[in-house]
C-alpha cells in the first residue's frame, strides 16, 4: 500500500507509479475502498495540476480520475495466481484440456457437453444426466488421471488451493445428500462439494447442504475426515457460485471462499495428507471417483447437474487477496447472473384452494414484484405482497388448479426463476399433521444434536416436540445421546461420574434425562419424544424405558411425553405398565413389520415407521386411524417430502429442518 504523501511528487506525464497488466488497484479514503479498479490496460497512475488523480493507459487515455483529495491509500494487489497443478478450459465440441504445466489428458465421461456462456465470455460444461447426489453412479463428467504422476500427489500433500465456478441445476429443494463438483475424495484426498445434513451434524446449521472445503488430513495416516469447511451457504439452483478451498498445511487450517468472501476457517489436528484410495487416484468434475464396480461401472459417483465454467488447482495455499483476486476475474459475470432474491424455498407439495394466501420465502424481494405460477395448461400473474421479514406472498386466484408448476419472480424485464411446486386443490384444509425436532432443533447456531439449547430452541419454534434419546448408565442414571459411546467412551458400560464432563460439540456437557425433564417444565405445548436406545440386553433396555417413565411420572409430565423405541419388547413392556402412555414401535426394517392391527392388540402401541416402510405398505396410515393409533414418519428433511408425508396424513412428521415443516403448517392454518 502507498500513501498520497509518498506519491505527491507525481506530475502530468511523469510514470512514477508504472503498473503491469496484471495489476489490480484498490482506492482508498478514510478505510473504506472507494474504488476498485482492474489495470489490464493501465501504464501508469499521474497526478494533474489541478490535483485529479488518474489512471491512464498507454495512449494517455484516463480509465479512472479522482480528486486527489478523495483518496489517501492505493493497494497495488499481486499479480493473478497461476493454475499450476489442474487448469481445465472446456471447448466448443464438449471435449477439455488441461492448460496447467502438467499437461493432463481430460476424460470426457457420457454425453457430457458444452455451450457457450456469454456471462464469462468462454464454454463451459453442462452436466445434465447425473442422479443428484447418488452414491451408485453418475454418468456424465469430466476426469484425469494423476496415478502416475508423482509430482502432482507430492503437491498435493504439501497444502494446495481447489477452485471452481458452478451453476448448480435442481427442481425443487435441494436433495440431502453428497453431491461432488470437483474432487478426489474415495476414502481420502481432497475436494469441493455439498455436504449431506448427516455429514458433521455437530456443525449446526453448516451442516445443511452447504457448500464445503474438504482435504483429509490427519496427525496420523489414517482418515479422520476432520477438516469440514462447511460454508453455511446452501447453493441455489441456476445460480452461480466461485468457490475457492484452501488447505494450509503449515498453519493447520482449511478454508472455504464463496465468492470472494471467507466463509468458514477451521483449525485441523494434524497435517498429514490421507490421499485418496487405490483405483480412485483420480481428479473429477461432476461427480467423485471411486473404483469400478457392478454398481458404479463408471467409476464415479455422487454427481451432480448443473454447469462448470472452470475447475483449477494450484499448489500453493492461496491466501485471502489472492482468493479475492481470482474472484475479480469472474465478478462481473457472476453479478450479471445473480438472482434478484436469494434464499428462495417453497412449499412444494401443497394443497391450494383459491383465495389461499401462498407463501414464497427468501430475501430481496421489492414492492411491485410479480410472482408467474405457469404450467403448460395454467397460468397467472400476480402481485406479491410482503409477508413480514420471511419474503411475499400471493392471493391464488378462484380459478386456481392442481398439478406442476413453475414459480418465477418477474420484475421489469427480468424474470428469476424460484422453483418447481406441486399444487393438490381441495375444497378445504383440514390438516392434523405435527411437527417433531429430531434431535432437537439443533440445526441453529450455538446447539447441537440432543443438546439443552437443541430441546429449548424446539419449544421456542413451536413445534409439537422434539425427539431425543436415553442411555442408562452403569449405576443407573439416564443420559442423553444417540449414540452408544461419547468421547470415546461407552455410556452403558461407564458410570456418570466418569461422563459428565464430556463436551458436546456447542460446548455443554453431557445432558442427563433430569436435565430435559427440567427444562421441559417451561413448557406448554412442547412433548418430549423419548426414544429407548437398545441396549446390551433387552432387560436392560426394558429397564431403562421403566426409569424414564418412572422420572416422568414424578415430575408429573405424564401428557409431555411420547415414548418409542426399536426394541418391541421395550414397547409392548411400557404399554403393559403404563396404559395412558402414548407409545410408538419404531422400525426401519421389512422383517420386523407390525400391522396396525397387531400393534393396537399388543397394547394399543401406535406406529413410528421410517417412510420406506410405510411407501411399501399404503394402507397403514388408512388402518392405523381406524384403530385410533397414531402414525409418526422419519426423519424428512426437504420440503418436498414434508409437504407429501403431510398430504398423506400422517400425523407426526419428525425432521432434522422443522422449520420447513412449520412452514406448512403455518400456511395451512392460516388459511382455514
Amino acid at each position: 500500500m502507498k500513501a498520497l504523501k509518498t506519491i505527491s511528487l507525481l506530475t502530468i506525464g511523469v510514470a512514477a507509479l508504472t503498473l503491469t497488466a496484471a495489476d489490480f488497484l484498490y482506492f482508498h479514503y478514510d478505510g473504506e475502498v472507494i474504488k476498485k479498479l482492474p489495470a489490464e490496460n493501465a501504464e501508469r497512475i499521474v497526478m494533474t495540476t489541478d490535483k485529479n488523480l488518474k489512471v491512464v493507459d498507454a495512449n494517455d487515455n484516463a480509465l479512472y480520475t479522482v480528486l486527489a483529495e478523495d483518496v489517501d491509500s492505493i493497494t497495488f494487489l499481486a499479480p493473478m495466481p497461476q493454475a499450476d497443478l489442474l487448469n481445465v478450459v472446456f471447448k466448443e465440441d464438449g471435449t477439455a484440456e488441461d492448460v496447467s504445466p502438467m499437461k493432463f489428458p481430460v476424460e470426457r465421461g457420457g454425453t457430457a457437453t458444452t455451450e457457450w456462456d456469454a456471462a464469462f465470455n468462454c464454454y463451459a460444461a453442462k452436466i445434465e444426466g447425473n442422479t443428484w447426489a447418488s452414491s451408485n453412479v453418475a454418468n456424465q463428467f469430466y476426469r484425469i488421471d494423476y496415478t502416475n504422476n508423482t509430482a502432482f500427489k507430492n503437491a498435493l500433500a504439501d497444502g494446495h488451493t481447489l477452485e471452481v465456478l458452478f451453476k448448480p441445476s435442481y427442481t425443487g429443494t435441494i436433495k440431502n445428500g453428497e453431491a461432488k463438483i470437483f474432487s478426489s475424495h474415495e476414502a481420502g484426498g481432497t475436494g469441493i462439494m455439498i455436504k449431506s445434513i448427516a455429514d458433521g451434524s455437530a456443525y449446526g446449521a453448516e451442516a445443511l447442504n452447504s457448500l464445503t472445503f474438504l482435504p483429509n488430513v490427519s496427525k496420523t495416516t489414517t482418515s479422520t475426515w476432520q477438516a469440514w469447511a462447511s460454508s453455511g451457504f446452501v447453493p441455489e439452483s441456476d445460480v452461480y457460485y466461485h468457490i475457492i478451498g484452501v488447505w494450509d498445511k503449515n498453519a493447520k487450517k482449511a478454508m472455504i471462499y464463496v465468492n470472494g468472501e471467507l466463509m468458514k476457517e477451521v483449525s485441523i489436528d494434524g497435517s498429514n495428507y490421507v490421499p485418496a484410495k487405490t483405483g480412485a487416484t483420480k481428479f473429477c468434475i461432476g461427480g467423485d471417483p471411486c473404483p469400478v464396480t457392478s454398481t458404479k461401472p463408471t467409476g464415479v459417483q455422487n454427481g451432480v447437474n448443473g454447469t462448470i465454467v472452470l475447475a483449477r488447482i494450484y499448489d500453493d495455499p492461496l491466501n485471502a487477496e489472492q482468493a479475492e483476486r481470482l474472484y475479480q476475474a469472474v465478478e462481473k459475470g457472476i453479478v450479471k447472473t445473480q438472482p434478484m432474491v436469494e434464499n428462495v424455498s417453497l412449499l412444494e407439495n401443497v394443497q391450494v384452494k383459491g383465495g389461499a394466501s401462498y407463501p414464497v420465502y427468501g430475501t430481496g424481494f421489492e414492492d411491485g414484484d410479480v410472482i408467474k405460477i405457469d404450467s403448460d395448461a395454467n397460468g397467472w400473474e400476480l402481485p406479491a405482497t410482503a409477508n413480514g421479514t420471511e419474503g411475499v406472498k400471493v392471493t391464488l386466484p378462484s380459478n386456481v388448479k392442481g398439478g406442476e408448476y413453475i414459480v418465477s419472480l418477474k420484475r421489469g424485464d427480468r424474470t428469476q426463476k424460484l422453483g418447481t411446486v406441486n399444487f393438490t386443490l381441495v375444497n378445504n384444509f383440514d390438516v392434523k399433521s405435527q411437527i417433531v425436532s429430531h434431535r432437537g432443533y439443533w440445526a441453529k447456531p450455538g446447539a447441537s444434536e440432543n443438546s439443552r439449547a437443541a430441546l429449548q430452541n424446539a419449544i421456542d419454534l413451536k413445534t409439537y416436540g422434539a425427539e431425543t434419546d436415553i442411555w442408562l448408565t452403569k449405576d443407573n442414571v439416564l443420559v442423553i445421546n444417540h449414540n452408544s459411546t461419547i468421547g470415546g467412551v461407552s455410556i452403558q458400560n461407564s458410570n456418570y461420574e466418569d461422563l459428565k464432563d464430556i463436551k458436546l460439540s456447542n460446548g455443554e456437557t453431557l445432558p442427563t434425562f433430569a436435565d430435559f425433564l427440567e427444562i421441559l417444565k417451561g413448557s406448554d405445548h412442547c412433548k418430549l419424544i423419548i426414544e429407548t436406545k437398545t441396549h446390551s440386553t433387552e432387560a436392560r433396555t426394558i429397564e431403562a424405558a421403566k426409569a424414564a417413565a418412572e422420572a416422568v411420572k414424578a415430575a408429573g409430565l405424564e401428557d409431555k411425553v411420547v415414548y418409542i423405541a426399536f426394541n418391541y419388547a421395550t414397547c409392548k413392556a411400557l404399554a403393559i405398565a403404563y396404559p395412558n402412555a402414548d407409545v410408538q414401535f419404531l422400525c426401519d426394517k421389512t422383517a420386523e413389520v407390525r400391522t396396525p392391527a397387531q400393534l393396537y392388540q399388543d397394547g394399543k402401541i401406535s406406529v413410528a415407521y421410517k417412510t420406506t416402510i410405510l411407501n411399501a405398505n399404503p394402507t397403514f396410515i388408512e388402518d392405523a386411524h381406524k384403530l385410533g393409533l397414531k402414525v409418526n414418519t422419519w426423519t424428512i428433511s426437504t420440503s418436498a417430502e414434508i409437504g407429501n408425508w403431510i398430504n398423506k396424513g400422517a400425523d407426526i412428521i419428525t425432521s432434522d429442518t422443522p422449520v420447513i415443516g412449520m412452514k406448512y403448517l403455518d400456511y395451512y392454518n392460516s388459511n382455514k
